[in-house]
Order: structure tokens, then sequence, then C-alpha cells
């Protein structure tokens, strides 16, 4: 699973499996122009654990929702905002 982190300027940064360095998150496909992922996409979600029990764990995945109603799901997230 992926760890991720949001700096404070909002952009993506993902840790691969296998511990690769911590690289920005990928080239937007439907931008006209090159953009990395981050906040400043309107289609950029809020990141959430799972409801109920499950959020009450700190093992519990985390998601974000991103463009195109893609889901990424990571092992561990922070969120420097």
């Amino acid at each position: 699973m992926l760890k991720g982190k949001i700096t404070k300027y909002g952009k993506l940064e993902i840790e691969r499996p296998g511990g690769a360095s911590r690289e920005e998150g990928g080239w937007c496909l439907y931008s006209e122009t090159p953009v990395k992922c981050g906040d400043w996409c309107p289609q950029f979600g809020e990141p959430y654990q799972s409801p109920g029990p499950a959020a009450v764990d700190p093992k519990s995945p985390w998601y974000l929702l991103i463009c195109q109603g893609r889901t990424l799901v990571f092992k561990s997230l922070v969120d420097e905002r």
C-alpha cells in the first residue's frame, strides 16, 4: 500500500511500495497545461478513513478521491495543510 503526504502547499507526494523515494503525484491527464496532482484541482477530495469502528483504528487505511472518480488508498497519509 502507498504512503503519502499532502504538503503545506497542497502538493500530493507519494511513496511507492518497496521504499522508493518520495515523489510528486502524477501529471494530470485531463489538464490542458502540464500540472501535477494537488489540492488546487477541483476534483481533489479531502482524505478520509473508513467510517465507523475502523476509523478509530490508527492502522485503518486512508482514502483520497482524485480525478474521474478514482480513489487512492494509503497505508499512511500526512496532511500538512
